[in-house]
């Protein structure tokens, strides 16, 4: 289920969002302790059209109320007389609600600190304390306490609601049904949010088809860092749904990928986009790559199966397609100059591709040793960073990360380098336009967008995954909307 919280300061504001939560998801909580005003229960409750949570949370357990416990939960004993669903009570606090008549009692635990170590002993204290629901929130400092919080969702056999909460927490909260949490919390808007990391209703809904997941849905996501505005759940979501596939695709925001990798096969997924810092590593920490991978040297994509991490690189076919969509017809890259700005994954695929295509390549890097050792690798040309502007290219590619939101304003690429006719593409995609591929049209050069090559590597790293046939067109409109989205909101 979803449960819109509802954090109004009114009781009359409440009231009307009560009203739209009815239309929008499945409950409302109501959040007493943010009202600046008596709460009038008789109001809030008469005519609901939901089920609804009441909570007036203290503030040592992250709300706003400082009434003595007595008295704030005495207003919680209030609408259990007046026939509220549920009530949330703290687990050191449910000793003063003396009546529970219809009501079901939400025990609940939050940490907004750290995931402790010992959640198996806190969730048997708090189902200890008689309570009819359990309840356990706490904040995420890395991803892997996301298995931690999923696999207790699964053990605990009572009704429970297990969430991690802050931006990492997010995975915790995309699979709660799957792991067999009753309810995840989601406001109407992102601004009505009540705890860190909460999604909206629309993006529970549209984006992560929530009321779809189950016990089976399978698991697929990106691993990397920053994420934050990644495209990649928008377009592979976007090609479950339309492929009648139970799956989610969610955003692994990650810091060291090893000790991730091997504590996330608890939660048996199936598979991963792998992206900056990652790819280099991911390629280290496979078991099986094909003989393309192996020279590339770097893996953006994972499939876990039987116990396996196989690695793929789908970069450099995706890279081609999209410095190909800038040439002439029937031009070819056999024998281009190409100047590759950047050394890491990305860098590694888009090399191999062009030699493949017998283009002449040059590889610079702000760590010297990182190009010159790549370049030895393949076979290339090394440049100083800073003689960038004065290697002659046909054309000029980067592979680096500056330019990338929210970055915007950097350039890898001195804008007077630029001659009218050569090829530039950047492999960044959002934003779309980045400096570096304006300043190179108003030069007159010939521009290659990211976009293109972001999704053709997701196309064939869905294939690779499920054997089906992408429906590029959908995953193409669903990565458009979702710039136009992002546009919106900045």
């Amino acid at each position: 289920m979803i449960c819109v919280p509802i954090a109004a300061t009114t009781n009359a504001r409440a009231k009307e969002e009560l009203a739209r939560a009815a239309e929008a998801a499945d409950l409302a909580e109501l959040r007493l302790d943010y009202l600046q005003e008596p709460a009038d229960l008789g109001f809030l409750l008469e005519g609901r059209r939901c089920p609804v949570i009441v909570t007036n949370r203290c503030v040592r357990q992250g709300g706003l109320s400082a009434l003595p416990d007595v008295l704030r939960v005495g207003v919680l004993q209030e609408a259990v007389y007046l026939g509220a669903e549920y009530v949330d009570v703290e687990y050191n606090s449910i000793g003063h609600l003396r009546e529970r008549l219809g009501a079901k009692v939400i025990v609940s635990y939050h940490n907004f600190e750290e995931t402790p170590q010992d959640l198996y002993a806190i969730a048997q204290m708090l189902v200890g304390t008689g309570g009819d629901i359990v309840k356990i929130a706490t904040y995420v400092n890395d991803i892997t306490e996301n298995v931690r919080i999923c696999q207790l969702a699964a053990w605990l056999g009572v009704p429970k609601i297990v969430l991690g909460m802050g931006p990492k927490g997010l995975v915790s909260r995309v699979l709660a049904k799957k792991y067999g949490s009753l309810l995840t919390y989601a406001p109407l808007e992102k601004d009505c949010a009540t705890a860190p990391g909460q999604l909206t209703v629309a993006e529970m809904k549209n984006l992560y088809n929530f009321e779809a997941t189950n016990a089976k849905t399978r698991v697929f996501g990106v691993v990397g860092k920053p994420l934050a505005h990644s495209l990649s759940p928008h377009i592979h979501n976007a090609a479950f749904r339309h492929s009648g596939m139970d799956a989610v695709y969610v955003p692994f925001v990650v810091d060291e990928f090893e000790p991730f990798l091997k504590s996330v096969t608890c939660i048996d997924p199936e598979g991963f986009s792998v992206t900056i810092p990652h790819k280099e590593e991911a390629f280290r920490l496979s078991d099986e790559v094909d003989e393309v991978t192996r020279k590339i040297g770097a893996v953006n994509t994972i499939a876990l199966r039987g116990g396996r991490v196989i690695g793929k690189n789908t970069d450099w076919e995706a890279a081609l397609f999209a410095i190909k969509t800038a040439l002439a017809e029937g031009e070819s890259l056999s024998g281009k100059r190409c100047l590759v700005l950047g050394a890491g994954g990305a860098a590694r695929a888009v090399v191999y591709g062009l030699l493949e295509e017998g283009a002449k390549v040059t590889i610079t890097n702000r760590t010297a040793s990182r190009a010159n050792a790549l370049a030895k690798e393949s076979g290339c040309a090394a440049a100083p960073w800073e003689d960038r502007g004065r290697v002659a290219a046909d054309i000029v590619v980067n592979s680096t990360a500056l330019g990338m939101y929210p970055a915007v304003e950097s350039t890898p690429y001195p804008k007077e380098a630029f001659r009218p006719g050569t090829v530039v593409f950047d492999a960044i995609y959002n934003p779309r336009r980045t400096r570096l591929l304006e300043e190179a049209a108003e030069a007159g050069c010939r521009t290659a967008e990211g976009l293109e090559m972001f999704i053709r590597q997701a196309v064939l790293q869905f294939e690779f995954w499920t054997g089906v046939r992408a429906p590029i067109d959908v995953m193409r409109e669903a990565a458009i909307m979702a710039f136009d989205t992002l546009a919106e909101t900045r």
